[in-house]
């Protein structure tokens, strides 16, 4: 898989994260040691994962989100001129969160309603920061 797209990055972090759970609840739950099975201490986090990942999920409903809403979202933000990959800053958001609301409270609702998040949301930029007193 050619990981140099941007899309092609994000999902394989998103297959990940779906997966690693399911792996390490599998892994451990599974493993042997000396030909015997381990049990599973009802103390260990091991444990809480295995009945967790055995049971069903409860029924999850949401409401719609309205403007309003957003518009109060916005309204509590810090104003910044500092920008993301959209060239928005939070202070622009602010001055025109009257124009601005209603398209943000449509992607929020059908994000939710499908379950499915808009590819350009899956951007990011990851930047390691150096810590004083780590490494060489």
């Amino acid at each position: 898989m050619n990981v140099n797209k941007q899309k092609n990055i994000t999902d394989v972090f998103n297959n990940y994260f779906l997966t690693i759970a399911h792996d390490v609840t599998k892994k451990n739950v599974s493993n042997t040691t000396d030909n015997t099975t381990l049990s599973i201490n009802n103390d260990t986090s091991m444990h809480f994962m295995s009945q967790a990942f055995t049971t069903k999920y409860p029924y999850m409903s949401s409401k719609p989100t309205i403007t309003k809403e957003i518009k109060n979202i916005i309204k509590v933000l810090t104003a910044q001129n500092s920008q993301g990959y959209d060239y928005i800053s939070t202070k622009i958001l602010k001055i025109r969160s009257s124009f601005m609301s209603l398209p943000l409270n449509y992607v929020c609702n059908e994000t939710v309603s499908t379950g499915i998040l808009p590819d350009r949301l899956k951007y990011s930029i990851i930047k390691p920061l150096y810590k004083k007193g780590g490494g060489s």
